[in-house]
């Protein structure tokens, strides 16, 4: 018999996201002595990591399903950018982008969504909150893909 085994110290949420432009995703390199997979990228400087709050909702969602053309999954990465005053040059490269995204959960997970084929696209909007609420930018990373996220070390690495 196949048992899942798990820790009961299980804590919600992401506690990292980093958006990888898809024109500088090298490919992942698979380490078969230790057997991890690292992500490779051409431009350690066009990565935009995203602020994480222990606060706040950040979130990872991922459901599988059956379209017309096979197995597909729904993947999203949502939270909140607190503020409103948001670099704007950051803001409209994440708009206008195609991204991988490489994030982290609270469990010490580490997964990459999206591929160079099929990236994730970033939209946001803004809210000045309540008078109990913080303001700030809800953003979401989405796209349907063809398989899974991949797991993945939590190291970067860069290669020409």
């Amino acid at each position: 018999m196949k048992r899942i085994s798990y820790s009961m110290d299980n804590v919600g949420g992401l506690g990292r996201i980093v958006a990888i432009p898809a024109e500088v995703f090298n490919r992942l390199q698979p380490d078969f002595s230790k057997g991890t997979v690292r992500v490779s990228v051409s431009d350690e400087e066009m990565l935009v990591e995203l602020p994480v709050f222990y606060n706040a909702a950040f979130v990872f969602t991922e459901q599988q399903e059956l379209g017309d053309g096979g197995q597909l999954w729904n993947v999203e990465i949502s939270g909140v950018i607190p503020r409103n005053d948001t670099d704007s040059g950051i803001r409209q490269r994440l708009e206008r982008g195609q991204w991988l995204v490489m994030h982290r959960d609270r469990n010490g997970c580490v997964l990459l969504s999206g591929t160079k084929d099929v990236p994730l696209l970033f939209s946001s909007g803004r809210s000045s909150g309540g008078n109990a609420g913080m303001n700030g930018d809800a953003f979401r990373f989405s796209a349907q893909e063809p398989g899974p996220s991949v797991e993945v070390e939590d190291e970067i690495a860069v290669e020409e």
